[in-house]
């Protein structure tokens, strides 16, 4: 491709951009909210929303964010900026931990009308009634051993590479558990894969790297016996909840 036809490219780009930010803020102004509510935890929104709530304003219409994470986990060097920059525009904010409303403050010490609503057991995934036997066939899983489960997408502060650390020397200690690590990788994948070489744990550690779609996920609480969350840093963990949902013990961290 020229630097012509880039150019030209990244340009049709940007106006289709707006076009998006435009039409979205004119739908939500002809559906008459009371009141908006914007999820965040991720500095890539916040050029589009900047802009949908300022639209907003000037309606009148009130803007509320939830803030999963102030910041986002493995922070780059804007997301300050582009999160000050988004979230002075709301008219007040839900967190679910005082530790995460310590975060807002530090990034915007002025911030007021912050209502902090912990996340609650996670109920949306229904049993599948089905034995376990049968879910760990389905699942590429062996009867008769434990089964820890790490679910959800793949990042560095979730701690999974202390998890296969930590299987290693179980085995090494003569327990024959298995883990299975079910979600997308947002990270390399191949350094745990090395990890799992090293520790010649490829019979221990059974990988679905992929989506689990909602009417799936049941079958992975179902099929474990224990929910691990080696969490290195973090502030909420849905996948914990769910596990709580499903009726698991659970080992965590104190992050």
């Amino acid at each position: 491709m020229t630097v012509v036809a880039f150019a030209r490219t990244r340009a049709r780009q940007r106006i289709t951009a707006l076009g998006l930010r435009r039409r979205t803020a004119v739908a939500i102004k002809d559906f008459r909210p009371e009141k908006v509510i914007l999820p965040w935890w991720v500095t890539f929104w916040g050029p589009a929303f900047r802009f949908i709530i300022r639209r907003l304003k000037r309606k009148g219409i009130p803007t509320t964010i939830l803030i999963h994470n102030t910041l986002p986990h493995e922070p780059k060097p804007w997301d300050r900026m582009l999160a000050r920059r988004t979230l002075q525009e709301a008219d007040r904010f839900i967190v679910m931990t005082e530790k995460e409303k310590q975060r807002l403050l530090d990034l915007l010490p002025g911030a007021e009308r912050i209502s902090i609503a912990p996340l609650p057991i996670y109920s949306p995934f229904k049993p599948t009634g089905q034995p376990k036997a049968d879910l760990r066939a389905r699942l590429g899983l062996p009867a008769g051993v434990p089964v820890l489960l790490f679910f959800g997408f793949v990042r560095p502060y979730k701690g999974l590479a202390v998890l296969i650390e930590a299987l290693h020397h179980l085995a090494a200690q003569g327990s024959d558990a298995h883990l299975l690590v079910a979600g997308e990788f947002w990270e390399d994948k191949d350094h745990y894969l090395v990890m799992i070489r090293e520790f010649r744990l490829e019979a221990r550690v059974h990988i679905h790297d992929s989506y689990i779609p909602d009417s799936e996920a049941g079958a992975y609480f179902e099929a474990s016996d224990l929910f691990v969350a080696p969490y290195i840093d973090g502030t909420q963990s849905a996948a914990l909840k769910t596990a709580l949902w499903f009726g698991l013990p659970v080992v965590v961290t104190d992050a």
